[in-house]
Order: structure tokens, then C-alpha cells, then sequence
């Protein structure tokens, strides 16, 4: 659309013998949406198991915890 009209802000949409000028980024972000709406539940339906993550994967938490615990030990040795 944008290439059409030179790259310049304004693009004017013809549909049934009505033409409405209108912003092309509006015009990119409504066919953007209208995608999205028709090709999600399209690949939901097509993808495998919603989600494969176990409660064990997230042990980030635990690496955290544990280098605090040594930071804080180490700290007490140093105090004395």
C-alpha cells in the first residue's frame, strides 16, 4: 500500500466504488490485527501440547537463594 503512493502518510482505499483516505499505518495495524484473529486458532489447532514446562524447570529461584545464603556466610566469616 505504502509503496504505492510513493511512501507518503496517506493511502486511499477503494472498496465498493467508495474511496476512504486513511493513515496506511491504520490501515497496516487493522490487517495486522485481522491476521492475528483469523491465524491464531488456525495454529492452535495445529500446534502440539500447550506446554511442555515442569515446575523443576524453573530453578532460578533456587540459584538465588543459595548464592545469598553463601554471600551472607562468607560475609560472617569475614566480620570475625
Amino acid at each position: 500500500m505504502a509503496v504505492a503512493v510513493s511512501l507518503t502518510p496517506t493511502y486511499p482505499l477503494q472498496v465498493a466504488g467508495y474511496v476512504f483516505p486513511g493513515y496506511t499505518a491504520l490501515y497496516a495495524a487493522i490487517l495486522n490485527v485481522a491476521l492475528v484473529v483469523v491465524l491464531t486458532p488456525l495454529f492452535n489447532t495445529v500446534s502440539g501440547p500447550l506446554d511442555a514446562t515442569v515446575s523443576s524447570d524453573y530453578h532460578g529461584a533456587t540459584i538465588d537463594i543459595r548464592l545469598r545464603e553463601r554471600r551472607d556466610q562468607r560475609d560472617r566469616q569475614l566480620a570475625t
